[in-house]
């Protein structure tokens, strides 16, 4: 498998287990049918203009944001993202903002800011405590950045998946049947990288039947 196609490629030994298992979805589309009630932010908000970026000091970006790149309310309840602090002498505004044409970028995309920074550069927190589905695109500059991500359940791991991040994002996107998730985290491997276009839910009343034809396909298509 080369770096240009690999979209996720990898489950750890310890996440294949009974009671900590993920189940991948191979496409968006697939993602969207199992949960038709997913919450969902693209950053689009940021008072960033096309081909141009921004940063702040401030490392912790939710609802309650307001640092005039994001106002009070742009980001979706449920969801705070906090990037790594730089090391002792680094920029203090590491949290990174990207847009369209900057860069290879097709998009606002949140990433960090600073090359020495200790991973996980991004830690994805999952607030409302009953999410079973995820989904982001993983952002890579320059095309093909290695990301490791890690799943969690509190502080159980739940999976780790390895893919290659690009300026439009490589879909990531899982679900688990019997534990809630509640945080993600991204450590670059070899590059920068982003997050863009994040959807998270709780399955709607009704839709059991659904994400269990979704999950088989999704298997179906790895094999």
């Amino acid at each position: 498998m080369t770096k240009s196609v690999a979209i996720v490629a990898l489950l750890s030994t310890a996440a294949c287990t009974a009671s900590a298992s993920l189940t991948q979805f191979a496409t968006r589309s697939d993602f969207n049918t199992a949960f038709t009630n997913a919450l969902f932010e693209d950053f689009e908000e940021a008072n960033i203009p096309d081909g141009s970026a921004g940063t702040t000091s401030e490392l912790i970006l939710d609802s309650n944001t307001s640092n005039g790149i994001f106002s009070t309310g742009d980001i979706v309840e449920g969801l705070r993202l906090t990037i790594a602090d730089a090391p002792a002498g680094g920029p203090s505004d590491n949290l990174f903002v990207s847009s369209l044409d900057f860069a290879n970028y097709t998009s606002h995309a949140i990433s960090y800011n600073y090359n020495d920074t200790v991973g996980p550069e991004i830690t994805i927190d999952l607030t409302n405590n009953n999410v079973f589905g995820f989904a982001m695109d993983v952002t890579g500059n320059p095309e093909n950045t290695l990301v490791a991500v890690d799943v969690y359940a509190d502080d159980m791991l739940l999976g780790s998946f390895e893919l290659a991040g690009t300026g439009a994002g490589t879909f990531l996107g899982f679900s688990s049947d019997t534990n809630i998730i509640t945080r993600v985290t991204l450590t670059g491997i070899d590059d920068y990288f982003g997050v863009d276009n994040i959807a998270f839910a709780v399955p709607a009343p009704g839709t059991a039947g659904i994400i269990g034809i979704g999950l088989l396909s999704a298997i179906r298509r790895r094999r």
